[in-house]
């Protein structure tokens, strides 16, 4: 990460106050209707209530905000590891200088037509003597 952090971070940092707003945002409606669902069955209760009339409000709660507590989760949990994925990608790319390589690979691809009906090809052997191959992706490319 020498020379980029400023970059990673900066990209890093917005996808979690993302993922956190998500995750608090989503849930605060379905919280709101069961704090209010529940309020009419704590405001008779005495000074000693007994277990049921204190459980009854807190089901209602419960039932109301779980679901609201799982979508969040949902969605807010998965978005900021695509992120650093793409920042990782990223950064090797930038790093081993892979962008003309796989720019070539995909001309190269785009140039020729793939038989109908055949099956994806593997990595390319090298010629004995060549230089190493690189796999990134399931393809063998060049330096």
């Amino acid at each position: 990460m020498k020379g980029s952090w400023w970059r990673i971070s900066g990209i890093t940092m917005p996808a979690w106050t993302i993922a956190v707003a998500a995750g608090c945002i989503v849930p605060f409606p379905l919280t709101v209707i069961g704090a209010m669902s529940s309020m009419p069955g704590t405001a008779g209760l005495g000074p000693e209530p007994g277990v049921t009339e204190v459980i009854a409000p807190m089901g209602t709660y419960l039932v109301s905000v779980l679901p609201g507590s799982a979508v969040s989760q949902t969605v807010a949990t998965p978005f900021p590891q695509p992120v650093t994925g793409l920042l990782y990608v990223g950064r090797r790319i930038r790093k081993e200088d892979l962008a003309p390589v796989l720019a070539g690979a995909a001309a190269d691809r785009r140039l020729r037509p793939a038989a109908s009906g055949s099956t994806p090809r593997g990595p390319r052997r090298s010629p004995p003597g060549a230089s190493r191959p690189v796999y990134c992706c399931c393809t063998a490319l060049r330096r």
